[in-house]
């Protein structure tokens, strides 16, 4: 996968953990993916898409509650 290739070699930027969250999601791996995004926000925590993609990943595991907190954040940035 680039994108993990992509996190080896540059650990300190949130798009690449960002986009790794994005293919895990994709492909079912909700845990990584939840995992991923969370790295990508102690990066930069007001990065809105990697905020968005957790929502999004947690609404498709079925935690609407968790979604929810992710979607008021963003609209509080």
């Amino acid at each position: 996968m680039l994108w993990r290739d992509v996190v080896t070699k540059s650990s300190d930027k949130a798009r690449g953990y960002n986009n790794t969250g994005v293919a895990y999601s994709m492909g079912g791996r909700l845990e990584d993916a939840t995992r991923m995004f969370k790295v990508a926000l102690q990066l930069i925590p007001d990065y809105i898409d990697a905020r968005n993609n957790l929502g999004n990943n947690y609404s498709k595991g079925g935690d609407i509650d968790r979604a929810r907190e992710e979607y008021l954040i963003i609209l509080r940035i």
